[in-house]
């Protein structure tokens, strides 16, 4: 009987991801999913220098960390 439960329930569960916040990245449709690893909405074909960190991506903002946040080749600008 819990076997019969539990299937009705993962059955009307529905898929999908988060909603979409306002301060999220903008996510670039063109490339989601083909080689996006950190989930990030870029894809390593799409300037994410490091598609490990979902930190790191080109709407990153960037801090004084010693790390290239915004992929644009300078490390800890502004």
């Amino acid at each position: 009987m819990r076997y019969l439960i539990g299937l009705l329930v993962l059955a009307g569960c529905k898929q999908g991801g988060d909603p979409v916040k306002e301060d999220d990245p903008p996510v670039d449709t063109q490339n989601v999913g083909l080689d996006d690893l950190d989930g990030d909405g870029f894809s390593s074909d799409s300037g994410d220098c490091d598609d490990e960190d979902p930190a790191v991506n080109p709407a990153a903002e960037e801090a004084c960390d010693g790390v290239d946040q915004n992929c644009d080749g300078q490390i800890d600008e502004g």
